[in-house]
């Protein structure tokens, strides 16, 4: 623990020589402005051990918030309040006022908020700052080069990929990014965020009809065979499974799970497929398939066909192939059971 505080104390003394902050009463222009210390009540229980910059630049920044006072200064000080916490949000929401208000470019704001959100890039207001000005320039130019370059340094941050989805959406920018998905996957095939994209992609910009669908089962198929226990594949597989209307497609996505499970008896992600694309096809035959499981994947005996089915699909995968969900598989043998008594 003191070597922890010694650490706070000289992160705290390079923060304070780093900016080499000067007091306020020694800038020109602050003379006017009464700081307004924060009230921590009468008997704050823990307070807080700000650092003293900190203390008098916030002092002065709830004085200029108490008279909500758009001005050059107050522009500048909300820049240094977000350079000692990116995450005060009130800071950012001032900002915009004041970049607002005095009519400056927000072109300009956008490349300074970029060199801020490279040294935050999971910080919530930063994004919401740059959405918030996109929206007010109607520009989104440098959004999907931005995002890209967020995705290059961490290919899951959440933030990027959904500013991304927002941009493509609201100015109709849909154009290359199937392909941009598509390039991502070849580098990281269980890139999950690339998988979610893509499906997103394709199922908003257009509803999708059977031949997109038929091609994005081929596609999550030709991944799967290169990586079978990739889960992102699956997950992308089954999306398109619960969408699927021709009876043909059941087909493709059986003789792929057979296949797989020819090598691989206890992919519970195969086997997981497989009963969802027999509930899909919703006949008596093959619902009753559904709680049943392929005679190659019993025990590990490999067969050259699945045309004979041995018993308790769901219970395979709640006491060998996916035992961490024992009562969810078994929660939806009983169900199937049901669906296929009063199946026609």
């Amino acid at each position: 623990l003191l070597s922890l505080l010694a650490m706070e104390e000289e992160d705290r003394d390079s923060l304070e020589e780093e900016h080499e902050f000067v007091p306020f009463r020694e800038r020109s222009g602050w003379e006017d402005v009464v700081p307004v210390p924060q009230d921590d009540g009468p008997t704050p229980v823990v307070p807080i051990a700000y650092p003293p910059h900190f203390v008098e630049v916030m002092d002065y920044f709830r004085a200029l918030l108490s008279k909500d006072e758009r001005s050059e200064r107050g522009l500048a000080l909300s820049e240094e309040v977000i350079g000692l916490n990116a995450a005060n949000y009130t800071a950012w929401q001032f900002r915009r006022a004041c970049l607002y208000a005095l009519n400056k470019d927000l072109h300009e704001e956008l490349k300074w908020a970029s060199q801020i959100g490279k040294e935050n890039p999971k910080n919530y207001q930063i994004w919401h700052h740059r959405r918030a000005l996109v929206e007010k320039t109607r520009d989104p130019a440098q959004e999907l080069s931005f995002c890209a370059e967020m995705v290059e340094e961490d290919s899951k941050n959440y933030h990027a990929w959904s500013h991304r989805q927002w941009i493509v959406k609201e100015f109709d920018l849909w154009s290359g990014e199937v392909d941009y998905t598509e390039t991502l996957l070849e580098k990281d095939l269980r890139n999950n965020s690339a998988w979610n994209h893509r499906f997103y992609v394709l199922t908003h910009q257009y509803p999708p009809d059977e031949a997109v669908r038929k091609a994005e089962i081929a596609f999550a198929s030709r991944y799967i065979q290169r990586a079978p226990n990739n889960e992102s594949a699956w997950n992308y597989l089954k999306g398109w499974v619960r969408m699927a209307e021709s009876p043909r497609s059941y087909d493709t996505i059986q003789e792929l799970c057979n296949g797989v499970l020819q090598e691989y008896p206890d992919c519970r992600f195969a086997l997981s497929v497989l009963v969802d694309s027999f509930e899909g096809e919703h006949t008596k035959l093959s619902l009753e398939k559904a709680v049943e499981v392929p005679s190659s994947s019993v025990g590990g005996v490999r067969a050259h066909s699945c045309v004979k089915w041995n018993p308790q699909i769901c219970t395979h995968m709640a006491e060998r192939a996916d035992v961490m969900r024992a009562k969810y598989w078994n929660h939806r043998r009983q169900n199937l059971e049901e669906k296929a008594r009063v199946a026609p």
